[in-house]
């Protein structure tokens, strides 16, 4: 119950010192050499290589793991949004190295149903079909005949 209450106030952020959050600060890697091998480093870690192998076999794709490597970066300001946009194609391109390395097979790269498709027909189709309560509703009301006012 108390977890209800656990989060910030409107305005507390205010009251805090200027600098005190991460993102005030500018970040630690602000040129793309230095934050690739920062990321390449801790990626062939042996915890981290367990962790990768792990993922990529399951229904993890590169591009998913590439994006999540990335935001806690920028979370943990280690560098912007922009450099992560910079970052991207070749963090991508290591962590596919590493898992070709371990001799995972059958990774995916990214999903294969990218713009959704899929979801969005499936959902659209449950918006078009009427509840039980609207056919009960449109039933009623197409057997109701109006006899005026008596």
């Amino acid at each position: 119950m108390a977890e209800i209450y656990d989060y910030a106030i409107p305005g507390q952020s205010l009251t805090k010192t200027p600098g005190s959050a991460p993102f005030e600060r500018p970040p630690q890697f602000t040129e793309m050499g230095p934050a690739l091998d920062f990321i390449f480093e801790r990626l062939i870690r042996p915890e981290s290589l367990a962790k990768i192998e792990v993922l990529l076999k399951g229904p993890v794709t590169v591009v998913e793991l590439t994006k999540s490597v990335l935001w806690l970066g920028i979370q943990q300001n280690k560098w912007s949004v922009d450099l992560s946009f910079l970052l991207f194609q070749t963090v991508a391109a290591q962590i596919e190295a590493v898992a070709k390395r371990l001799g995972v097979k059958d990774y995916k790269f990214k999903r294969e149903d990218t713009d959704y498709t899929d979801f969005l027909r499936d959902y659209a189709s449950y918006l078009e079909a009427p509840s039980k309560e609207e056919q009960k509703t449109e039933n009623a009301l197409e057997t109701t005949v109006f006899k005026g006012i008596a």
